[in-house]
């Protein structure tokens, strides 16, 4: 059984290219946009150390399966998937728990296989921000591998939630041995950036309404009765870290949208009922 120490090198970076504007206003995935509103960082209250574990009754196979679904990864053979799935290490962490902490180096690459994790940048008062929400086949800790500087925000799990770690030195080295992979890492930074611009340009031009409508309509799903609700329950706290807006702020704006019958509450989930108006 494998114990996580306090001196395990996995943190976490924003992959946003170290850039301070862009790490604060950046993914267009459950993103957050300004400095302005920050909340106490859990990692000095309730957070416990990393502890994570190996998990038995797993086969290479199952790695290989996870590894083609991952984007910089589904096009390598059939062989290299092997090669890197035998080196793979698979870890358990518990809900609540530091993955990966800001400032240290970065050392592996985690990919998602079930459950999610939170991505944030904080302070010496204690304060975070946070960035964006990944949850299953999402990759974190890659652009830290490429540049060789520490981690730029840390990565805290939302549920109990399972990793495939991959050293930096296996990563690079199959980057080295398969040159394809570059042309997806370009792909992804480039969506990235984009995602960037796109918030940059939302926190300058918007107003705290339309970053709010935006952002429901971004993290919500359609069922197979074609009803639009949250995929789970945010607080406005949450919903004001995702766009840079206060908790109060949010409160006002949800209350004249439920005044005015565009979203209800129902089991303890938001519902869209029609269309949000482009301007309140």
């Amino acid at each position: 059984m494998f114990t996580a120490t306090t001196n395990h090198p996995i943190v976490s970076d924003i992959a946003c290219l170290n850039s301070p504007i862009l790490c604060l206003a950046g993914y267009n995935r459950h993103s957050l946009g300004s400095t302005r509103y920050l909340h106490q960082n859990p990692t000095k209250s309730k957070l416990t150390r990393p502890q994570s574990r190996t998990t038995e009754g797993v086969t290479v196979n199952d790695t290989v399966q996870m590894l083609k679904v991952v984007p910089i990864f589904n096009e390598l053979s059939d062989e290299a998937l092997q090669e890197l799935a035998d080196k793979c290490r698979r870890l358990i962490f518990k809900r609540n728990t530091v993955m990966m902490p800001q400032g240290e180096p970065g050392e592996c690459l985690y990919i998602i296989e079930s459950g999610s994790a939170k991505v944030f940048v904080g302070d010496s008062n204690g304060r975070e921000l946070v960035l964006y929400e990944e949850g299953p086949g999402s990759y974190i800790g890659d652009i830290s591998l490429l540049d060789d500087e520490p981690r730029s925000a840390s990565v805290v799990t939302l549920e109990k939630t399972q990793v495939l770690s991959v050293s930096k030195e296996d990563f690079l080295a199959c980057l080295a041995s398969n040159p394809s992979i570059s042309l997806s890492i370009i792909r992804t930074l480039t969506r990235r950036l984009r995602d960037a611009t796109e918030g940059i340009r939302s926190l300058a031009l918007d107003n705290v309404y339309r970053r709010l409508a935006d952002k429901l309509m971004e993290i919500s799903v359609t069922d197979e009765n074609g009803k639009i609700s949250l995929p789970k329950r945010y607080s406005h706290q949450d919903l004001g870290n995702m766009i840079g807006a206060s908790r109060e702020m949010v409160g006002k704006v949800m209350a004249e949208l439920l005044k005015g019958e565009y979203i209800e509450m129902r089991d303890k989930r938001l519902y869209i009922l029609k269309s949000l108006p482009r301007n309140w």
